[in-house]
């Protein structure tokens, strides 16, 4: 019995050190190490592939030059991104989670403390913030 207690402890403890690790927000931590039975919306950013900023050729605008600019992405690293988008959203959908994959890579999820804690858990899922403007 006493040794059930510790092991729920140091699961507790687990989880809370990746919540921490994971989320900046006091008021979501908070809402993580509880017990409620409300769900927050959250938005959950992913280990992705960055996109590159390409510098090219310069072009005259008004009495000087500009380089040009531009974001790039191979096609074998947009695959990757889709991949690690869709096993997100695989294990979001298995955990019980409404989710909505957006298209910054980031992916909108409303979860309840517990849920919280085990998205958290993901190893691809980079930061968790609140959500704060989108709605489901």
């Amino acid at each position: 019995m006493a040794e059930d207690k510790a092991n729920s402890k140091s699961k507790k403890h687990a989880a809370a050190d990746v919540v921490r690790d994971k989320v900046s927000d006091l008021s979501l931590k908070r809402f993580a190490a509880s017990d409620s039975t409300r769900s927050l919306t959250v938005l959950l950013e992913l280990e992705l592939p960055q996109p590159k900023l390409k510098i090219g050729a310069t072009r005259r605008i008004g009495s000087g030059e500009l380089p040009r600019r531009s974001l790039s992405i191979s096609p074998s690293e947009q695959h990757e991104r889709s991949e690690r988008i869709s096993e997100v959203t695989r294990s979001l959908d298995h955990a019980g989670v409404k989710n909505k994959p957006l298209s910054s890579g980031t992916i909108i999820a409303k979860v309840s403390p517990h849920q919280l804690r085990d998205v958290a858990k993901l190893d691809l899922v980079k930061t968790i913030v609140p959500n704060r403007k989108r709605t489901f």
